[in-house]
This record gives structure tokens, sequence and C-alpha cells, in this order.
């Protein structure tokens, strides 16, 4: 008797609904259009009235600046290779601005040393697999930026990466 009473009071509930989904279900349309629609015109509003201030913004985080730097045959031991191996790099950064260049010949010992202290801790294993030459590139560029204690440093490129 209890389960019947309980049956009939959800089916009222139920009963109830339809008009309300209906109800809800236009609101929410009715509420994405008006969003769409305002974000329409408030980039359309941006655009006529902000164009030529962004657009400036904009150039001058351009790549003209962009300048690049090379750090040529570092010759690495790798860890456990007890001198029978040895990894030959070269690199290419890719700094932000041209005055950065000085900063890098001014530490230029510094760098060197970190990043030859950085691949040295790999084994020939791990300085072999390419899948993790992105992750080393990306450890090195930081390194270097942490000497230079500025972010100088957007992109590495390894020139000549030779393992024998």
């Amino acid at each position: 008797m209890a389960n019947e009473e309980k049956t009939d009071a959800l089916q009222a509930d139920d009963s109830g609904k339809g008009g309300g989904n209906f109800v809800a279900i236009f609101g929410k349309i009715f509420l994405s259009l008006a969003t769409i629609g305002a974000q329409i015109f408030l980039s359309l509003y941006l655009m006529n009235n902000y164009y030529s201030s962004i657009d400036g913004m904009m150039a001058s985080f351009s790549a003209s600046e962009t300048a690049y730097h090379e750090i040529e045959n570092l010759i690495i031991n790798p860890s456990g290779s007890d001198g029978e191996r040895y990894l030959l790099l070269s690199m290419a950064l890719e700094l932000n601005s041209s005055g950065d260049i000085m900063l890098i010949e001014r530490d230029g010992i510094k760098i060197r040393d970190q990043i030859n202290t950085i691949l040295s801790y790999r084994t020939v294993e791990q300085l072999n697999d390419l899948g993790s030459r992105d992750a080393l590139k990306r450890e090195i560029g930081v390194a270097i930026n942490l000497i230079l204690d500025k972010k100088a440093v957007q992109n590495l490129f390894f020139t000549k990466y030779v393992m024998q």
C-alpha cells in the first residue's frame, strides 16, 4: 500500500513537468542566443573602436626582433659510458632580441658548463631516445634562462647531434 502511494506521488510529479520542460528548453535556447549575440556585438564594437591599438600591440610581439646564436661542438661523455662513447652536439638558440646575444656571449662559459652538466647525467640510451629530445631542449632552455636571469631563449634547435 505504501509503495502504491509513492508511485502515485511520483506519477503526479512527472505529469506536471511537461509544460516546465518546454519553458526550460526555450529559456536555455534564448539565453544561449542572447549570449552569442552579446559576444558578436562586443567583438564588433571593440574591433571598430580599438583595432589600430590592438594591431599595434600585436605587432610589438612579432618575431621581427628574433635573433639566433649558435653554440657549436660540445663534446659530452654520457653517464655510464666510461669514456667509450660521446655525444657531439651543436645547437642554435632562438632569442627574443639581438641584445640577448651579448648576454649569451657574456655568460658563455657558464652556459656551456650547464649544458655539459645536464647532458652528462644522461645515459647513452636516454640521449639516443628521440622522444626525449624535446624535453631535453626545454630543460636546456630553462637552464640558460636561469643563468641569464631573464627569459631570453624562445626556442632551441639541435643543429648537430652525433652519438659515437
